[in-house]
């Protein structure tokens, strides 16, 4: 078991607005001289406008809005670590990206109309979200890159998946690029992709052979057109040894495997509050 940080979210409701009354004299009383003399209105002074920082994209945001913002910003802590307050860093030349994505999520609760407690519950839960770890079990997962690296990615794919297609070959090259384990764990939605754990089984078994990549990048290449006979072809088109991929695939261990990864990835739901986006939901 290995703690690693999970790949974040939501925002919601409620508007806080902010009124102004004021009132007239009853009579029409003449204004006083001196203001007169200097022919301006007898009006209080505008306040001055409440600026919010320029690395955050707030053209959306009314006065009051922007306020909200700058207020909840100002009694918050840099999120990257620095003395400094939240607002105080977002207003540096280079902030963290950590401040930049904190401080839009921010900006999108202040759209959708939070008070300002709840942006600020709101925010700390994400923050913490954000820097909470979660226990993996990588025990004869595949991965790819540096044994024992500082960092290490966990990927959850399901074969018929195409945006899970989109990003396996840029998660391979991030990993390459950054010096990142990437480990790889399979989450097939049955409910969605009928071929999808046939798939997971069928990597898991070429990658008792060594195969596991080869299988990987054949299925995500054939996705739309995989059938159980195709499944066959690719394994063997990797070199795998049919008679015993054969027993593998219907294996206990085979199955074991697939049902661990899918229990990481329902802890993760269940503990971290993370959002899995499936096809019908975008």
């Amino acid at each position: 078991m290995r703690s690693l940080f999970p790949v974040l979210l939501l925002s919601t409701l409620l508007t806080l607005t902010q009124c102004v009354c004021q009132s007239r004299r009853a009579d029409d009383a003449p204004a006083p001289k001196a203001a007169v003399e200097a022919n301006t209105p007898a009006t209080p002074s505008a306040s001055p406008a409440i600026a919010a920082p320029a690395t955050l994209d707030t053209k959306d945001l009314d006065e009051d809005e922007t306020a909200v913002l700058v207020e909840v910003l100002g009694e918050q802590f840099d999120p990257c670590g620095s003395p400094s307050s939240f607002l105080d860093a977002l207003k540096e030349k280079a902030p963290c990206k950590l401040a930049l994505d904190a401080g839009d999520f921010v900006v999108k609760l202040v759209q959708k109309g939070f008070s300002k407690k709840q942006i600020t519950m709101q925010l700390l839960k994400e923050l913490a979200r954000r820097s909470s770890k979660a226990d993996f079990q990588l025990d004869g997962v595949p991965s790819v890159g540096k044994a024992g690296a500082a960092n290490e990615l966990v990927e959850f794919i399901d074969f018929q998946c195409p945006y899970c297609a989109s990003v396996s070959g840029p998660a391979k090259e991030l990993a390459k690029a950054y010096g990142v384990t990437l480990y790889v764990k399979h989450l097939p939605l049955t409910g969605h992709h009928p071929l999808a754990e046939l798939s997971a089984k069928a990597s898991i078994a070429a990658h008792a052979q060594g195969k596991f990549w080869e299988v990987y990048e054949a299925l995500f290449a054939n996705q739309a057109a995989l059938t159980p006979e195709l499944i066959e072809e690719l394994v063997k088109k990797a070199g795998v040894d049919m008679t015993q991929y054969a027993k593998d695939l219907e294996s206990r261990a085979v199955s074991d495997h697939i049902a661990r990864d899918v229990s990481d990835a329902d802890l993760l739901v269940q503990e971290k509050g993370l959002l899995l986006v499936q096809e019908k939901d975008l």
